[in-house]
């Protein structure tokens, strides 16, 4: 029960298969005991570290660990096709070595409503609502190594959009209207398929 309050990503414990000899497992733990867990349920943040742990996928021996402060609401890891590690925690985004060491950092952006996890299949890119200095938002899809936009929007009409997406294509759900929207990087939405009435 307390556990199910602070998880990585939408997982209790994230596992993510680094290669055919690898697996890493994250998870969090609060900095102290937290007597109400489901007050922190989407509301506010309980001081945190996120843990990770790499193993060998055959015999489970631990290769390499490692503990990062964090949030305990809306924290991710992934591990990115260049072998680094990118982490979302608040309104930041932190790329790290394969050794731990800080490489970049991006402040005041927040994971897009992803459908399909962090980053894009292959590791390579990911989705962010990045915010001005003047509160404007843009969606932007990153390359998960340099940080360099790929692709950027920001269409009213997707405000509470769900994306979907790889390094190629995105795909948009919206509710009001219901709709659903295709773009290949770096060109417009169209229609992906009929309207239902």
């Amino acid at each position: 029960y307390y556990a199910s309050h602070f998880r990585v990503g939408a997982d209790i414990v994230k596992i993510q298969f680094l290669d055919s000899s690898r697996v890493a497992l994250a998870w969090l733990v609060t900095d102290q005991v937290v007597k109400k867990p489901e007050l922190y349920k989407n509301r506010s943040n309980a001081p945190s570290h996120l843990h990770l742990c790499v193993l060998d996928a055959k015999t489970g021996q631990e290769i390499s660990s490692h503990e990062w402060p964090s949030f305990s609401q809306g924290v991710n890891l992934a591990y990115t096709a260049s072998g680094q590690w990118l982490i979302f925690s608040g309104d930041t985004v932190t790329l790290y070595s394969p050794s731990f060491g800080k490489v970049r950092e991006l402040q005041q952006v927040k994971p897009g409503a992803l459908q399909s996890g962090f980053t894009s299949p292959s590791g390579h890119t990911f989705l962010v609502r990045a915010t001005d200095s003047h509160g404007a938002w843009s969606d932007q899809l990153l390359d998960a190594t340099t940080f360099e936009v790929r692709d950027s929007w920001n269409d009213s009409q997707l405000t509470e959009a769900s994306y979907w997406y790889s390094d190629r294509f995105i795909v948009a759900h919206t509710f009001k209207p219901k709709q659903w929207l295709v773009r290949s990087v770096g060109k417009g939405w169209t229609p992906f398929m009929s309207q239902e009435n």
